[in-house]
């Protein structure tokens, strides 16, 4: 019986390890998400002001 308890600890020790690593790989896609949000935001506030600039020369 105790065998049988140490093989169950063993499985679930391994299952939260892989676990685990799931979390830490969806945890940096999440980052590297936002990351790609904020450049995006960052593109078109950039070209929000270029418009706006190109756009009050022609009003000149």
């Amino acid at each position: 019986m105790a065998a049988e308890a140490q093989e169950q600890v063993s499985l679930l020790r391994w299952r939260i390890e892989a676990l685990e690593e799931q979390l830490r790989e969806a945890r940096d896609e999440a980052l590297r998400w936002r990351g790609e949000a904020a450049t995006a935001q960052q593109r078109e506030a950039a070209f929000a002001r270029r418009i706006a600039e190109l756009e009050g020369r022609l009003a000149d």
